[in-house]
C-alpha cells in the first residue's frame, strides 16, 4: 500500500509516514496468508527462501552503515545498531540448513536464484538497492537512524507473523533466524539501547534535510510493502 507525500512536509508528516507504513506492513498480504489458519504450514513455509537475497545483502548494509572512527553519540548509536544485526545472516543459512534437512523446503537451489532475480521479484532486489543507496548518499547519522528504524520495522511485522508459524510446525526452537534466538535478541538489543524517538532526530535536521529524510523514509517503506508482497507471492492462498 504505497504512501504518497503531502506538499510541504513537517514534523507531523514524517510521525503519520512511519504510522502509515507500520499499519500498512501489518495489513500487507504476507501478514494475513501467514496469519490464515486455512493455510497448510508447509505452504508458509515456502516464502523463506525469497528472503535469502534481503538477509544475506543486509549483512553488507549493515557493514556501509558503521561509521570507522565515530565522533559523536548518534554516530555511536549507529555503529551499536548495525553491529547488533551484523552476524543475524549467519542464523538464516543455519535454518536453511535444518529446513532443508526437515525436508520442508524442497525447492532446487537453482529454481529459487532463477526466482529471486526474476522480474517478478523485482521489488525484492529494489528494496535492498534503495537502503543500500541511501546509505551511501546520507552519512548523517540521524537519516541513518531513521533508516534503522525503518527496517526493523519490515522485520518486526514480518516476525509477528511469522513466529506462530514456527510454533504451529514445532520448528521455533529448532530454529534460530526464525526462532527465539533472533526474537531474544531483538528484544535485548531494544532493552540495552538508549531509545531514540524519531521526534527527537528529525529536530536535528534542517528544513532541506528534513524533507529529504521524510522522502527516504516514506520510500523504504514502500519499497519493504512491496517485497513482503514479493514473500506473500510464494503462499498458496487457501
Amino acid at each position: 500500500m504505497s504512501y504518497k507525500l503531502s506538499a510541504g512536509a513537517t514534523m507531523a508528516d514524517i510521525l503519520d509516514a512511519i504510522a502509515h507504513g507500520r499499519s500498512s506492513l501489518e495489513a500487507n498480504i504476507l501478514s494475513k496468508r501467514l496469519a490464515d489458519p486455512n493455510i497448510n504450514v508447509n505452504d508458509k513455509l515456502e516464502c523463506i527462501p525469497l528472503l535469502s537475497f534481503f538477509v544475506l545483502s543486509f549483512k553488507d548494509c549493515m557493514a556501509m552503515l558503521q561509521s570507522p572512527n565515530p565522533t559523536s553519540a548518534l554516530e555511536q548509536a549507529v555503529n551499536a545498531h548495525a553491529l547488533e544485526d551484523a552476524d543475524h545472516w549467519k542464523w538464516f543459512l543455519q535454518d536453511l540448513n535444518t529446513l532443508d534437512i526437515d525436508g520442508i523446503t524442497t525447492r532446487p537451489a537453482t529454481e529459487v536464484l532463477g526466482e529471486l532475480w526474476s522480474e517478478s521479484r523485482a521489488p525484492i532486489r529494489d528494496a535492498v538497492y534503495a537502503i543500500a543507496g541511501y546509505i551511501q548518499q546520507h552519512t548523517n547519522p540521524v537519516f541513518r537512524l531513521l533508516l534503522i528504524e525503518v527496517i526493523e520495522d519490515g522485520y518486526g511485522a514480518f516476525a509477528r507473523h511469522m513466529g506462530p508459524v514456527m510454533q504451529e510446525a514445532d520448528l521455533y526452537d529448532k530454529l534460530l533466524y526464525f526462532g527465539h534466538t533472533h526474537n531474544e535478541a531483538e528484544a535485548a538489543h531494544e532493552i540495552h539501547q538508549e531509545p531514540l524517538a524519531v521526534s527527537d532526530l528529525y529536530k536535528q535536521l534542517a528544513a532541506p534535510n528534513q524533507e529529504q529524510a521524510l522522502a527516504m523514509v516514506t520510500d523504504v517503506y514502500n519499497r519493504i510493502d512491496a517485497m513482503h508482497t514479493c514473500f506473500a507471492n510464494a503462499i498458496t492462498p487457501a
